[in-house]
């Protein structure tokens, strides 16, 4: 059996654009909608090594497991993303408080509204009644 990097003839330390390179290129040739000799088993192997090897998790999985796996020397990692709770534990309860407290300001709106449409019904029927 052959290695995923063999069936994309490609080297392990391949980065992704040359694994997604190689895997078209392979693909255009063994495709069986292009006229395949074998009838798509080696358009099947083609794609089990494309889909191992182009998702990170998989690949480094791979690569541990047939002796592949060259750790960098250095590592990148992405900084963590900040939340909420990583700035102030109580971040969150005081952002509800403070909307709590903003809401409870002033008249509800519902209230606004019923004295708005109560204070002009006497005034439309004046104008109906009286004509202007």
């Amino acid at each position: 059996m052959h290695s995923h990097y063999h069936t994309l003839g490609i080297p392990p330390t391949a980065s992704a654009r040359e694994i997604r390179e190689a895997y078209r290129a392979k693909m255009r040739v063994h495709h069986p909608d292009r006229g395949a000799v074998d009838g798509g088993a080696q358009a099947a192997e083609i794609n089990a090594a494309y889909k191992c090897l182009s998702n990170p998790t998989e690949r480094r999985r791979y690569d541990k497991q047939n002796g592949y796996s060259e750790e960098p020397i250095f590592h990148f990692h992405r900084p963590k993303r900040r939340n909420a709770h990583s700035i102030h534990p109580n971040a969150e309860a005081a952002a509800r408080e403070e909307m709590r407290r903003r809401q409870s300001k002033g008249l509800p709106i519902k209230w606004i509204v019923m004295l708005s449409v109560l204070l002009t019904i006497p005034l439309i029927y004046g104008i109906w009644t009286n004509g202007y």
